[in-house]
């Protein structure tokens, strides 16, 4: 539209055009409907319209209506995935790349998109493999720009078999400033791996993320033989995983056998019958027990046949689920436990305390009510008690944004729970838990981070020089002492004598005797500054944070295991 028609009526006679002027009411013709006459009367007014004029604001009129069409619909607000993140989204949800390249639903749904999928299954693993260079690109770069920050990083190790026989590491890093945790994928083992060799692989798994040596300040894994060795030959802190502690407490307390003369087997907790009958005079043996001293094997034990009892049979499992439908509206099914998954403990009995009514029913509609009458039900509340505290902080150790702080107070916690509960089962959980703790317990490393902490906890000479060759290590890039190296030479020298080890050994310690007060006097001196403002200083605050980023627990490396075949 025109601009003139800004200044002017516009009136139609016909096919004839005419325009009234607002400025002195003169009416002009429009010859063949063009506005050049009019044009040349508004000049008159000192009103000049360009064709520039006209056509910037058409211009604008159509970029106006262009932009009202753009945001009709949702497309241009979402951000599409290319092929590459598709094909690697559907391999991580455990879809085979054949499964990718023939299933004719998932090359419709990725030709909607505008994409192709290849027809050959060499070229759809080349989209997954430049996918995954990619986001290892993306990830050495984010890890570069940490590093420059001055950020500190923990990594995360535990070891894996796949049912076909393979052998992996999986490793991820942690960083506590925004409570991420990064996954680097698995390192495959081919050969035999002792901790000598699981150093080298860890190392140049981490050379392939950048130069990230002087920047791990920890490394948190299992207590197995090779992880503790790996960690005395490394450079690093070790922390052993409070959560395999737990398990192991666990097994300690319910998966053993109490024989005579109060010794214990372990048993294997997963076996199951064959057979579709249950003799009461061998499959069940009626024992009287006191809630004062139960063996909490032997009522896993029967737990366990119970639930096989209803599973087992298609007819019992129907004529239960009938019962459990009449009194609750909905079926519950039963589960057995296993005993490298300690949490399928309260998985399996709390299904039993929920259906008891119905589990007595349809015992007594089968004539078994001597089985279920064996099994004590308030042994099984008490034990359901004690698990729960335990259950509780096993998640709260598994958090994303958990360090070595929070898992003290989740601990704290669980024994606190379990000291009040003061029954037989709680009592032995508890005993097992404290001896499994402390034997992963990093004492010295805790005492620093609690002075890091609270300034009202002074530091001994111990944790001040503790701290100060941590410091050195991870912000100054200071070598291991003279003393550290000769400790080292003690320990992997087969060939020297006795009395060579022992020199070195009082030699350390005597030159550790005198360099205390004075090597790290600075750090002694931060302390007390700290204790006085109540503020950490800019070195403490650095050693505060770089200590938090080491996890508590290594399960979360478990997670991508569950990908493997």
């Amino acid at each position: 539209m025109s601009s003139v028609w800004s200044y002017a009526d516009k009136i139609k006679d016909g096919i004839k055009l005419s325009g009234q002027c607002h400025q002195c009411k003169k009416i002009i013709i429009c010859s063949n409907r063009s506005t050049t006459t009019l044009k040349d009367h508004l000049k008159t007014h000192g009103i000049f319209i360009t064709a520039d004029i006209e056509q910037k604001k058409d211009k604008n009129n159509h970029e106006v209506q262009s932009s009202r069409q753009k945001f009709k619909t949702m497309d241009k607000f979402l951000v599409k995935q290319t092929l590459n993140e598709i094909i690697s989204d559907l391999a991580t949800d455990g879809a085979s790349i054949r499964f990718i390249t023939r299933n004719s639903f998932i090359r419709r749904a990725i030709k909607k998109e505008g994409l192709n999928l290849p027809v050959n299954e060499r070229d759809v693993m080349k989209l997954l493999i430049e996918d995954f260079e990619q986001k290892k690109v993306n990830l050495c770069e984010k890890f570069k720009q940490m590093v420059h920050d001055g950020r500190k990083l923990s990594i995360s190790v535990d070891e894996f078999t796949s049912i076909r026989g393979r052998r992996y590491f999986g490793l991820n890093i942690h960083d506590s400033f925004n409570n991420a945790t990064y996954n680097t994928g698995l390192v495959r083992i081919l050969d035999s791996c002792p901790a000598e060799d699981m150093l080298i692989i860890i190392k140049n798994h981490l050379n392939d993320f950048g130069n990230l040596d002087k920047d791990i300040v920890g490394s948190t894994q299992d207590g197995a033989a090779i992880n503790k060795k790996f960690i005395r030959i490394s450079n690093i802190i070790g922390q052993f995983c409070f959560n395999h502690a737990i398990h192991l407490a666990v097994c300690d307390s319910l998966y053993t056998n109490k024989q005579n003369n109060d010794e214990y087997t372990v048993e294997d907790s997963n076996d199951i019958d064959d057979e579709d009958t249950f003799e009461m005079a061998t499959d069940f043996e009626i024992i009287e027990t006191s809630i004062d001293n139960i063996d909490h094997h032997h009522l896993l034990k029967i737990s366990r046949k119970i639930v096989k009892f209803i599973k087992i049979s298609p007819i019992r499992n129907q004529i239960f689920q009938s019962k459990v439908k009449s009194i609750y509206g909905k079926e519950i099914e039963l589960n057995l436990d296993v005993k490298h998954r300690w949490n399928s403990i309260p998985t399996m009995i709390s299904p039993l305390i929920k259906t008891k009514a119905a589990l007595f029913e349809t015992f007594a509609e089968l004539n078994f009510l001597p089985i279920i009458n064996e099994l004590d039900f308030e042994a099984l509340e008490i034990l359901e008690k004690a698990m729960d505290p335990i259950r509780v902080t096993v998640l709260a150790l598994s958090r994303q944004d958990a360090t070595l702080l929070t898992a003290d107070k989740a601990l704290n916690f669980m024994i606190s729970k379990l000291e009040q509960l003061n029954s037989d089962i709680s009592k032995t959980l508890l005993d097992n838990l404290k001896k499994r703790i402390d034997e992963r317990w990093n004492k010295t490393l805790m005492d620093l981070l609690n002075c890091l902490r609270d300034p009202n906890n002074i530091p001994s000479k111990e944790v001040i020089s503790y701290a100060g060759k941590l410091a050195n290590r991870i912000f100054y890039n200071v070598e291991a002492d003279e003393d550290v190296v000769a400790e080292a030479e003690v320990a992997s020298s087969e060939e020297m004598l006795l009395e060579c080890k022992l020199d070195l050994i009082l030699q350390k310690d005597t030159v550790n005797v005198s360099k205390i007060d004075t090597k790290f006097k600075w750090l002694k001196q931060e302390f007390t500054l700290f204790k006085n403002t109540g503020e950490r200083t800019e070195n403490l605050e650095k050693l505060y944070k770089a200590i938090l980023c080491i996890r508590p627990t290594s399960t979360d490396v478990e997670r991508v295991f569950s990908v493997l075949e």
